[in-house]
């Protein structure tokens, strides 16, 4: 079984997450995970980090629109 992260908040998640980037990405693929999920509040600040990040470490990378959290919460 393969364990994903897929609500996890950055450093631009204001007030709220403490993970950089770059670590967070080069962690999740030393530990073999298939995929990642950035879940910010406030913002898409960190999108194009996080996707530059996934393509760096070799990974795919599929930005996900700003209404996700909305759809998937909300019946």
């Amino acid at each position: 079984m393969t364990f994903v992260h897929l609500h996890t908040h950055t450093t631009f998640s204001f007030g709220d997450g403490a993970c950089r980037i770059p670590e967070l990405v080069m962690r999740a693929a030393e530990l073999g995970m298939p995929a990642l999920a950035v879940t910010d509040h406030e913002g898409l600040y960190g999108a194009v980090r996080f996707y530059q990040a996934c393509k760096a470490a070799g990974g795919p990378a599929w930005p996900a629109p700003a209404s996700v959290r909305s759809w998937v919460t909300k019946p």
